[in-house]
C-alpha cells in the first residue's frame, strides 16, 4: 500500500470534517406546526382555505398576578404600565387589554358596580379574573421567522424576571403561555439534546471504550469515524435548508448508534486478524449488507407526506452510506497511521462456557419471546396516544403550571378557528345570518372545552353593552331584532376599527375564533362531532370547516403516528427478505424474526405495563431498536453461514469468537450511553431513552440465547409454531373492534344488541365516543354502576343522563370532580328529588341553572334562589321562569308574598319583564301591573307583541310612554300615535324617532 495514501485519506477526513461542522453545529430548531403539516390532507386543505381568506395571526398571554386584588384605577395603571413594557419588545405588533378594549368612560364604573366575577362573565375576552387576581393581556405577534420568535421569547422571559424582582412587593408573579410558548419550549427541549445530552452520551460511550480496549487509540479512531459521519450528513442536511425539530433530532444519535455498532464489529475482526486490511475484508460483506437494509428501511419513510419523516428517511438513509464509507476510510487512513491493533481487555473465553451453555437450552425457552411478542401484539395498539403536546413536558414545567393557571382562572390554552360559508358575498352581513350565527354561537359557546368564543358577534356585542352601560343592560337587550340597527352598528365597527372585520368577515366566510382547553386526540373528537352537530342544525349553505391550532395538530400526531408503525412493518418484512436474498437461505425468515421481534415486544410490554403513553418519539424508537438488533444478528448469521458445513457446534463457535464480544461491547457501551438521555425533563425524549436503553439490552439477550437455539434445528418446534399461530389469531380477534374506525365502531354499538361480551369488550374501547355511546344504550343500572371508575369527564357525563341510573350511581356521580357531570345528572329528568337536593348544595351557577329547569325542583326550593342578594341568582330565576306558564310563574308569586319577600318577588318581576323571549301570556300579565317600573321596563322589551304596545302606548305613566318610544321594536302606528301624546316630553321623543327613521 502506497504511504502516503494513509495520510491523504486523514488528510481527506479532516477536510470534510472542517468544511460541513460549521454548517451542522449552526442548525435552528422549528418545531411549529407548519413545519409537520400533512400534505393532501384535509385538515391541511381547511388550514389554506382559512389563509386564503383570513391573516394568520399568532398570539400569547401574559396574566399578572398582584399581591392585592386588581379592583381599583391606581392597580389597573400599574398593570398597564406593565404591560406596556412587554409591548414595546420588538416583534409585538400590537396588545389588548381591558384598557384597550374598554371606552375609558366605562371602565372604573364596571369593576365598581359590577365587580371582577361579572367583568369575566361581561367581556368577549375575560382579560380580569372572576377572583379579581389575574389581570391579563393578549399579545399578538407580527410576521417573524423562526429565530427573530425565538429572540422574542427570550426577550420575554428576561423582562418577566426583571419585573418580577424590581416589583416584588406588587407582583406575586407573572404567566406566560400560548403556542409560540409551547413551540419555544419544545425548541428548548430540543436544543437540550444537542447542546447537553448528546454531549453526555458522546462523552460518556467514549469513556466506555476506553475502558474496554484500555486504549487511546480505540477512542481516537471511533470519535473520527463518529464525527466524519455526523458531520458530513448534518452538513448536507444544513446545506439543504433544513432544519431540526422533534422528529429530525433523532438523526445524530442514530447515526451516532450505529457508527458505533459497525466499528465494534470491525475492531473485534482487526483483533483476529494479521493485518488491518485482512480484517476490514472479513466485514465488509455484512456491513455492506446491513448497510443496504437500514438504508432502505429508512428510505421507506421518503414517501410519507409529512416532510420531517421524509427527511429523517432521506437523510438516515444517506448516513448508512455515510457511515460505511467513514469506518473503512478510518481504518485506511488513521489506523494505518498509528499502527492500531485493538486488544480487548475481556477475552472470548471468559463468555464462552456461559454463551455455550446458552445454545445448548431446551428448545422450548423459545416460548417465551413467543409469549412477549404475542402480548405486545395485542397490547401496543391498545396503548394510550398521547397527543396533547402540553403533557409531553413534566408537570412541573413552567408552560404546563402557567397553562394551568391560566385555565383555572382565566381562558384556554388552544385555539380552534370555524369557518361558517357566508349565504352571500355582501359588504356586510345580513340580518337573517347573524340571526343563525347568533344562535350558533351561543350554543357552541355551552359546549364543555369552549371557554371563549371570539368573533364579529362578541364584537357587536360588547359595542352594544357600551352604547346600554354594563350595570343597566339584559342580555335579551342584546339580541339585535331590528336589520337597520344591526347594519349601523356594523359600518360603525367598520369605520373605527376596520382590522376587525379584515379578521373576522369576508366575501366567502364568517370565521369564530374558539379559545378551548389544552385536549388530546379523544376531546378534540368529542368536540368536533359536537361543533358538527350543532351546525348542520342551523343549516348552513354548506358544511362549516374546522381548522386551527388544535385541529392541525390531531390530524398530525395521527397521521404521524399510523404512518410510523406502517413504515416499521415495511421496514421489518424488506429488511429480512433482503437478508435472504444475500444469504441465500428461505430460513432466515423465520430464524431472524423472534430474536429481532423480541427487544420491539420488550419494549412494547414497558410501555403498556409501566403506564407510558404512546408518543411520536416512542413510535420511532421501534425503527431503532430494529434496525440495531437486525445488524448484530446479520453479523452472527453471516459468520455463522460461512462455517455451517462444519457442524453447529463449530459455526456457532466461530460465530461467537468474532461477534460475540462485540455485540456485547456495542450493547454494554450504548445502554451507558442512552441511560443518560433518560434524564431529559421532556417526557418523550426520557421514554427514548429509557426504552432504548432496554432493546439494547434485550436485543443481546435475542441474539445470543433464542438465536443460537433456531440455528441448531434450523425450524421451529412443532408446539411453538402452534403458540405463536394461535397468538396472532386470538389478538387478531380481540384488536378487530379497535382496528376499525371510531365512527364505524359506533355505529356498531348503536345498531347492536348489547351483550355483556360486548360491553366488556366496548368499555375498553380507547375511543371515548365509542365508550360514551355504549353508555348513552346501557338499560341495566349494575352495569351502569360498574363503569364509575371510568375517567373521562364526557363518559361520565352520558352516564348522568342515562335514565336508567340508579340512585346509588347518582350519589356517587355528585362528588365528582367535574361539574359538567355534576350539570348533566341535574338535567336528568329520571333522577329523584333526594339526588337534586343534594346536587342544589353545590355553588355551580351552572348546575343551579339546570336545577331551576328541572320538572322535579319544587317552588319552595327556587324561592331560596329567589331572595338570595345575588343580581346574578336573580337573572337566572328569571330567565327560567319567563319561559313556564302563567300558571307556575303565579306560584311563585304567592310563595313569596306568603314568605313575604316582597324584595325578591319586585326583582323577579322587573327582570321578566326584560326577557325579550318570555311567555307572551306573561309579559301581557305584566302590562297591566300597577307597578310603574315594571310597565317602563316592559316598554322597553323588544318582544312585547303589538297588543301590549298598544296598552303601553295609552299608559297612564309619562315614563311609561316615554320608555316605549325608545323601543327599537316598536310599530310605525304605535309611533305615530305616541306623536300625537298629551304629554309634551312623548310627543318631542316620538317627533324625533319619526323623522330619524324617515332619513
Amino acid at each position: 500500500m502506497n504511504k502516503l495514501l494513509p495520510y491523504l485519506i486523514l488528510l481527506l477526513q479532516i477536510s470534510c470534517i472542517c468544511y460541513f461542522a460549521p454548517f451542522a453545529l449552526h442548525l435552528e430548531q422549528d418545531n411549529s406546526i407548519d413545519s409537520f403539516a400533512v400534505k393532501g390532507k384535509k385538515g391541511e386543505k381547511n388550514y389554506q382555505a382559512f389563509l386564503k381568506d383570513f391573516p394568520e395571526q399568532d398570539y400569547f398571554l401574559i396574566a399578572l398576578e398582584l399581591t392585592q386584588p386588581i379592583l381599583t384605577r391606581k392597580e389597573q395603571e400599574f398593570s398597564e404600565e406593565i404591560f406596556a413594557k412587554f409591548g414595546a419588545t420588538p416583534g409585538l405588533e400590537q396588545y389588548y387589554s381591558l384598557h384597550s378594549e374598554i371606552p375609558q368612560s366605562l371602565q372604573q364604573q364596571i369593576i365598581d358596580e359590577l365587580g371582577a366575577e361579572k367583568i369575566a362573565q361581561e367581556l368577549h375576552f375575560p382579560f380580569l379574573s372572576e377572583k379579581g387576581t389575574l389581570y391579563t393581556a393578549i399579545f399578538e405577534l407580527a410576521a417573524l421567522s423562526l429565530s427573530e420568535k425565538t429572540v422574542l421569547v427570550d426577550q420575554t422571559h428576561q423582562k418577566i424576571a426583571f419585573l418580577e424582582e424590581k416589583y416584588a412587593g406588587q407582583i406575586r408573579k407573572i404567566y406566560l403561555c400560548g403556542d409560540p410558548i409551547v413551540n419555544y419550549y419544545l425548541g428548548e427541549s430540543s436544543e437540550q439534546i444537542k447542546s447537553r445530552l448528546f454531549p453526555l452520551l458522546f462523552g460518556f460511550s467514549f469513556f466506555l471504550l476506553a475502558l474496554l480496549f484500555g486504549s487511546v487509540k480505540a477512542v481516537l479512531v471511533s470519535f473520527l469515524t463518529v464525527l466524519s459521519s455526523l458531520t458530513m450528513t448534518m452538513g448536507i442536511f444544513a446545506l439543504s435548508g433544513h432544519t431540526l425539530n422533534l422528529l429530525t433530532n433523532i438523526i445524530p444519535t442514530t447515526i451516532f448508534v450505529l457508527t458505533i455498532a459497525m466499528q465494534m464489529h470491525i475492531f473485534l475482526s482487526l483483533a483476529h486478524s494479521e493485518s488491518i486490511q485482512e480484517g476490514l475484508r472479513k466485514k465488509i460483506k455484512p456491513n455492506f449488507l446491513i448497510t443496504l437494509t437500514t438504508s432502505i428501511g429508512f428510505g421507506s419513510l421518503m414517501t410519507s407526506q409529512v416532510q420531517p419523516i421524509a427527511l429523517l428517511g432521506q437523510y438516515m438513509a444517506l448516513a448508512m452510506w455515510v457511515i460505511f464509507f467513514w469506518s473503512y476510510l478510518t481504518h485506511l487512513g488513521l489506523s494505518q497511521i498509528i499502527k492500531f491493533k485493538p486488544t480487548p481487555r475481556l477475552s472470548n473465553q471468559a463468555f464462552f462456557p456461559f454463551l455455550n451453555k446458552c445454545a445448548h437450552l431446551s428448545r422450548l425457552y423459545l416460548l417465551f419471546p413467543i409469549m412477549i411478542i404475542g402480548f405486545a401484539i395485542w397490547a401496543v395498539p391498545q396503548n394510550k396516544i398521547e397527543s396533547n403536546g402540553l403533557k409531553y413536558f413534566s408537570p412541573e414545567h413552567s408552560i404546563r403550571q402557567d397553562t394551568k393557571k391560566m385555565e383555572e382562572e382565566i381562558t384556554g390554552g388552544s385555539t380552534l378557528e370555524i369557518l361558517i360559508p357566508r349565504d352571500d358575498s355582501q359588504e356586510y352581513i345580513s340580518f337573517d345570518f347573524y340571526t343563525k350565527v347568533a344562535h350558533w354561537e351561543k350554543n357552541i359557546a355551552k359546549l364543555p372545552q369552549i371557554r371563549d368564543v371570539i368573533s364579529l358577534e362578541s364584537q357587536l356585542q360588547l359595542i352594544h353593552k357600551s352604547i346600554l352601560g354594563f350595570d343597566k343592560y339584559t342580555l335579551d337587550s342584546l339580541q339585535f331584532t331590528n336589520p337597520e340597527v344591526l347594519q349601523r352598528i356594523q359600518q360603525e365597527i367598520k369605520r373605527h376599527q376596520e382590522k376587525i372585520y379584515a379578521n373576522f368577515l369576508s366575501p366567502n366566510f364568517y370565521r369564530v375564533r374558539l379559545i378551548c382547553n389544552s385536549i388530546g386526540s379523544e376531546e378534540f373528537i368529542a368536540l368536533q362531532k359536537e361543533i358538527q352537530i350543532i351546525s348542520k342544525k342551523e343549516k348552513f349553505s354548506s358544511p362549516v370547516i374546522i381548522t386551527g391550532v388544535i385541529a392541525r395538530l390531531m390530524e398530525i400526531q395521527n397521521y404521524l403516528h399510523s404512518s410510523l408503525a406502517k413504515s416499521l412493518l415495511l421496514t421489518l418484512a424488506l429488511v429480512i427478505f433482503l437478508m435472504a436474498i444475500f444469504i441465500r437461505r428461505v430460513s432466515i425468515i423465520y430464524i431472524s424474526l423472534i430474536p429481532n421481534l423480541f427487544p420491539l415486544a420488550c419494549m412494547g410490554m414497558v410501555l403498556c405495563l409501566a403506564g407510558i403513553p404512546t408518543t411520536i418519539s416512542s413510535v420511532m424508537v421501534f425503527s431503532i431498536a430494529f434496525g440495531i438488533a437486525v445488524d448484530d444478528s446479520i453479523h452472527f448469521l453471516h459468520t455463522f453461514f460461512l462455517h455451517e458445513s462444519k457442524g453447529f457446534e463449530v459455526a456457532w463457535q466461530k460465530s461467537l469468537e468474532l461477534n460475540g464480544l462485540a455485540v456485547f461491547f456495542t450493547s454494554l457501551v450504548l445502554m451507558g450511553g442512552f441511560s443518560i438521555i433518560s434524564f431529559s425533563s421532556f417526557l418523550p425524549i426520557r421514554d427514548f431513552g429509557l426504552l432504548l436503553s432496554l432493546a439494547i439490552f434485550m436485543a443481546f439477550i435475542g441474539d445470543i440465547i433464542f438465536l443460537p437455539l433456531l440455528l441448531r434445528s434450523q425450524k421451529l418446534p412443532k408446539n411453538s409454531t402452534i403458540l405463536f399461530i394461535l397468538l396472532i389469531f386470538l389478538t387478531s380477534c380481540e384488536t378487530k373492534s379497535t382496528q376499525e374506525p371510531w365512527t364505524k365502531r359506533i355505529e356498531s354499538v348503536e345498531s347492536s344488541k348489547l351483550s355483556l361480551s360486548l360491553i366488556k369488550k366496548l368499555s375498553q374501547d380507547p375511543h371515548e365516543l365509542v365508550r360514551a355511546q355504549l353508555i348513552a344504550q346501557v338499560n341495566d343500572p349494575k352495569t351502569l354502576h360498574s363503569f364509575l371508575p371510568e375517567q373521562s369527564w364526557y363518559v361520565r357525563s352520558q352516564m348522568a343522563k342515562n335514565p336508567h341510573i340508579s340512585a346509588e350511581t347518582a350519589k356517587e356521580l355528585i362528588e365528582d370532580s367535574s361539574w359538567r357531570v355534576q350539570q348533566a345528572l341535574a338535567q336528568n329528568p329520571h333522577v329523584g328529588w333526594n339526588i337534586l337536593k343534594e346536587l342544589a348544595t353545590l355553588e355551580d351557577w351552572r348546575v343551579r341553572r339546570a336545577l331551576m329547569e328541572h320538572p322535579k325542583t319544587p317552588l319552595e326550593e327556587i324561592m331560596k334562589w329567589a331572595k338570595s342578594p345575588s343580581p346574578l341568582i336573580h337573572k337566572e330565576v328569571a330567565q327560567v321562569f319567563a319561559q313556564k306558564t302563567l300558571n307556575e310563574f303565579f306560584d311563585l308569586l304567592d310563595l313569596l308574598e306568603e314568605e313575604n319577600f316582597w324584595t325578591a318577588q319586585s326583582r323577579l318581576i322587573e327582570n321578566i319583564a326584560r326577557n325579550t323571549f318570555a311567555n307572551p301570556e306573561i309579559l301581557n300579565y305584566l302590562s297591566g301591573e300597577d307597578d310603574w317600573e315594571t310597565r317602563r321596563l316592559l316598554s322597553q322589551n323588544h318582544g312585547i307583541s303589538p297588543k301590549i304596545q298598544e296598552l303601553l302606548a295609552e299608559d297612564k305613566d309619562e315614563d311609561v310612554r316615554l320608555a316605549l318610544v325608545d323601543n327599537k321594536k316598536l310599530l310605525p302606528s304605535i309611533l305615530e300615535k305616541l306623536a300625537q301624546d298629551k304629554s309634551e316630553k312623548v310627543r318631542k321623543a316620538a317627533v324625533e324617532k319619526l323623522e330619524e327613521k324617515r332619513k
